[in-house]
C-alpha cells in the first residue's frame, strides 16, 4: 500500500479543475483540510502545510518565481474580497510567548540582489478610484475596550539599528513627503502630508545638519 506521503504527492501532481456549485450556504469550500496537531515538542516546527521549494535554472528578462500564487477574478457582486484570509484565536487560555498572523523572515542574501522588501504591494486603479477607503494598507482595531499600543513597532537584534529611515520616498516620486517651497512653514525644510477626517495638515521637519 502506498504511503500517505506518496498519495498526497500523486494528487498534487495531477491537474484538476474544481467547481463549486449548488445551493447557497453560509460556508462553502472547494477544498477543505482539517488538521489537529497533538504533538508535544521542545523545538522545531509544527506545520499544517509545508512547501520546500528550490528555484533552479536561470530566469531572465521579466520572469518571476511565485511559490504560492492566487489569481482572483470577480464577476459577481461581492461585499468583501480577500485573496488571502487568515484567522487565528486561542481556546482555553494557553501560554503563548509571541503571536503573529503572518511571519516573514528573509535571510542569507547573496552579493547580486538589486532590491529587497519584505512586503511588496502594487495597486493599478486605472481610471477608476474607489468611492470610499483607498490605501495601500489598512489597520483596524476590532476590540471594543482595548487598542494596540503602537501602529508600527520597530525592533533590532545584535545591537543593530532598526532602520535608517521611517519613511523613504524616491526623489522622482510625487507623494506625501515634500520639500518646503515656502507654502508649508518658514521653519521646516521638509514635511509629510496627513489627513484627519476631512482636515489636511503637515508634519514638518528639518533636514539633518551636515
Amino acid at each position: 500500500m502506498a504511503s500517505i506521503h506518496q498519495n498526497l504527492a500523486d494528487a498534487l501532481m495531477m491537474q484538476r479543475d474544481y467547481t463549486l456549485a449548488g445551493a447557497s450556504t453560509t460556508d462553502r469550500h472547494t477544498l477543505r483540510v482539517d488538521i489537529t496537531d497533538n504533538t508535544t515538542n521542545t523545538g522545531g516546527y509544527q506545520r499544517g502545510l509545508y512547501l520546500n521549494f528550490t528555484g533552479a535554472g536561470d530566469k531572465t528578462t521579466s520572469a518571476e518565481v511565485n511559490v504560492i500564487s492566487a489569481d482572483v477574478t470577480l464577476t459577481g457582486d461581492t461585499p468583501y474580497s480577500y485573496n488571502l484570509c487568515m484567522y487565528t484565536c486561542e481556546s482555553g487560555n494557553p501560554t503563548i510567548g509571541f503571536k503573529a498572523a503572518i511571519s516573514i523572515y528573509m535571510d542569507a542574501l547573496g552579493t547580486a540582489v538589486g532590491a529587497q522588501v519584505a512586503i511588496d504591494i502594487g495597486i493599478a486603479e486605472g481610471t477608476n478610484s474607489p468611492s470610499g477607503r483607498d490605501a495601500y494598507m489598512r489597520w483596524r482595531n476590532h476590540s471594543a475596550s482595548n487598542e494596540p499600543a503602537s501602529g508600527i513597532l520597530l525592533e533590532a537584534g545584535n545591537n543593530e539599528s532598526a532602520c535608517t529611515y521611517l519613511f523613504d520616498q524616491l526623489a522622482a516620486a510625487t507623494g506625501p513627503i515634500a520639500k518646503n517651497t515656502g507654502t508649508i512653514s518658514s521653519t521646516c525644510t521638509h514635511a509629510i502630508k496627513c489627513r484627519h477626517g476631512a482636515d489636511e495638515f503637515w508634519l514638518s521637519g528639518t533636514a539633518e545638519p551636515s
